[in-house]
């Protein structure tokens, strides 16, 4: 079963709206019906919260379903690759600085 479909299903389990839920996890009501159809897939964090207030465990939560899995392996991908792509120019000019610096005047 997809985390989608989880979401759904756990939610009319204790019958409460997408609003309801969506209080109860700090999100708008909108990225609940975002998830529950697939567009989007939850941060963890929110996994974290909704297995909080559903009382189940993570694993129940996202081991049926690799796709969120994988998805949160990505953002943290592209969390990790973004510092290299801010430190590497920071750090070029740096260098570039103290080159111009340390290079004897000309006259």
């Amino acid at each position: 079963m997809e985390i989608s479909q989880r979401i759904k299903l756990e939610r009319q389990t204790l019958k409460w709206t997408q609003e309801e839920l969506a209080d109860k996890i700090f999100v708008s009501k909108r990225t609940i019906s975002n998830w529950e159809t697939g567009r989007t897939v939850p941060d963890i964090e929110s996994v974290l919260r909704l297995a909080k207030v559903f009382h189940v465990s993570l694993d129940d939560l996202l081991l049926e379903d690799s796709t969120v899995v994988n998805e949160i392996k990505r953002r943290e991908e592209i969390v990790n690759l973004s510092w290299v792509y801010f430190i590497g120019p920071v750090l070029t000019a740096i260098l570039l600085i103290v080159m111009m610096y340390s290079l004897p005047e000309m006259k």
